[in-house]
């Protein structure tokens, strides 16, 4: 009976911590992390940046004089952005190629660009900026508040400042959408781009810089990410939303403090939270597993195959992210209702030889 009572404990909150492919303590907080094939590049303390594989092996590691506010990446170059105004383009060794000045720093990651050999740059004086791989200035105007956002989709560049969403024509920056109030986060994708001001508002928009949809959530939305499938939004009240590409509310869960990422692919929906967590949920909302930490996530990179994300006490952890995991906790469920029921059977038997001995 006790065996019963257990395992009934442990179905009714059933939670899985998910053990990483591997994981490193780097001794100082984690800030941000870009992650590209076989590298991760990671801002740790401020001021320092690490480059790691993903087998979780340290390569090198690079200390600037001023803060680093932001990374950029691809294939063959790192952007770094200082808080000094600095901005500098290294190669995959962590040997500077050139550097430049700008009128302010880059704010976040998602502002910073690195596509067929030149740099798209967003600061938080409101300034766009384009340079090639020799750190020639190409281009340079100004949108009417800070950047969150810049984003090439085909041959179109999207920028997203605190009030809007431009297009950019030629070398001018043109306003397609205007802000029920204050952009607060936001997420530029091929597919469908979305973002969310401080009012709630959920607002979807296509590679032209078209509306699609508008939806309205409770909350101030901390975090957006969309794709193909949807947009996943986190709020600051510890709310998720998941809703369908055609603009359909899917499903909102309550996950236990103010959410500080949210990611969504075709087999999940990640989001960490305040509450030192990190949690998959699938599509129908519900917890695959959940991971705790002992201190907040403060950073957190995914692809459709790999998580990786950083902890304010240093610690970094990866994870392949495959269904299997999904149905790996289902076999454990299966399992653990089976032993339940064979347990009941084996009780009920018991009784009633007991009760036919009388």
């Amino acid at each position: 009976m006790f065996l019963i009572v257990v395992l009934g404990g442990l179905c009714a909150g059933l939670r899985v911590d998910v053990q990483p492919l591997w994981s490193r303590n780097l001794g100082e907080r984690i800030e941000s992390m870009r992650m590209v094939e076989r590298e991760i590049f990671i801002v740790k303390g401020n001021n320092s940046i690490t480059l790691m594989t993903t087998t979780g092996r340290v390569r090198w590691s690079k200390t600037f004089e001023s803060r680093v506010t932001a990374i950029a990446l691809d294939r063959q170059f790192l952007g770094v952005s200082l808080d000094n105004g600095e901005l500098l383009l290294l190669d995959h060794e962590g040997n500077r190629v050139w550097s430049n000045k700008t009128e302010s720093y880059v704010g976040y990651n998602d502002a910073f660009l690195i596509s067929e050999n030149r740099l798209y740059v967003g600061d938080m004086k409101g300034f766009y900026y384009v340079f090639d791989a020799n750190g020639t200035l190409l281009a340079k105007s100004q949108t009417d508040a800070y950047i969150l956002s810049v984003d090439r989709i085909g041959d179109k560049t999207l920028v997203v400042s605190d009030k809007g969403v431009y297009a950019v024509e030629g070398e001018l920056l043109v306003k397609r959408i205007a802000a029920d109030n204050y952009v607060r986060a936001a997420h530029v994708d091929a597919d469908l781009s979305a973002f969310a001001s401080d009012r709630g508002e959920l607002v979807a928009f296509n590679a032209s810089g078209d509306i699609l949809w508008n939806e309205s959530v409770s909350g101030t939305v901390g975090r957006v990410y969309s794709a193909p499938d949807g947009v996943v939004a986190g709020t600051k009240e510890d709310d998720v939303y998941v809703v369908n590409a055609d603009g359909n509310r899917r499903w909102s869960t309550k996950i236990g403090g103010s959410v500080t990422y949210a990611f969504l692919n075709k087999d999940y929906v990640i989001a960490s939270s305040l509450n030192n967590t990190v949690y998959a949920l699938n599509w129908r909302g519900r917890a695959l597993w959940v991971n705790y930490e002992r201190l907040p996530v403060t950073a957190l990179e995914e692809n459709n195959q790999a998580l990786v994300y950083g902890t304010a006490e240093g610690v970094v952890r990866y994870y392949v992210l495959t269904p299997k995991s999904a149905e790996q906790l289902y076999i454990v469920s299966a399992l653990i209702g089976i032993i339940m029921l064979a347990g009941l059977v084996l009780v009920v038997k018991h009784w009633r030889i007991r009760g036919g001995g009388r």
